[in-house]
């Protein structure tokens, strides 16, 4: 399938021919476009580049749609909503307003307890290899044992139980306001 669809779309871009195509698979979505319109419930979340709408999403429901997310609560406060990994940006919600943080599993980064940009503390809840890939699931120490998923390389994988410090690509975080379902 993959193949066919590579092939396919190299032909119409070798030739010039405008495409629409209509998918439900957010991977297929960014792999094949140039441009993409998110819609849901027949109204227009987003439109951009596929790394316009992965790395700038505009609410939640964009940041979700495409690939799994950490969620975090927080409460902004002089324009930035603290978390376990230090204040976030606020993005303009006011003070005293309740925040999602939205976190991507590859933009967390494990590191050795105690070493330099491991700002937060974890141990290793469970470690399943995808491939290449692999998800590891943490249980914060600080902050109520919130879970974290962490996408990492496969080839050094720690145990399960084990102490690892966590560290945040900022750029991989996103702040907006909290979900009214308390989710």
């Amino acid at each position: 399938r993959g193949q066919v669809r590579d092939e396919t779309l190299a032909l119409l871009r070798e030739r010039g021919v405008a495409t629409l195509i209509v998918t439900h698979d957010p991977e297929e979505a960014l792999a094949a476009a140039d441009r993409v319109a998110l819609l849901h419930g027949g109204r227009m979340v987003q439109t951009g580049s596929p790394l316009e709408l992965y790395f700038q999403p505009v609410n939640a429901l964009a940041a979700e749609f495409f690939g799994t997310i950490n969620r975090l609560r927080g409460v902004a406060k002089n324009g930035a909503v603290p978390s376990p990994f230090g204040p976030l940006p606020a993005g303009g919600l006011a003070d005293g307003q309740a925040a999602d943080i939205l976190i991507r599993p590859e933009a967390l980064k494990l590191r050795a307890p105690g070493m330099a940009g491991a700002d937060v503390q974890a141990r290793v809840k469970t470690v399943r290899i995808l491939g290449p890939g692999a998800m590891v699931e943490l249980a914060l120490l600080d902050g109520g044992g919130a879970g974290l998923k962490v996408h990492v390389s496969s080839r050094h994988l720690p145990s399960t139980g084990a102490a690892v410090g966590v560290g945040l690509d900022a750029g991989g975080a996103f702040v907006f306001p909290a979900a009214a379902s308390g989710v």
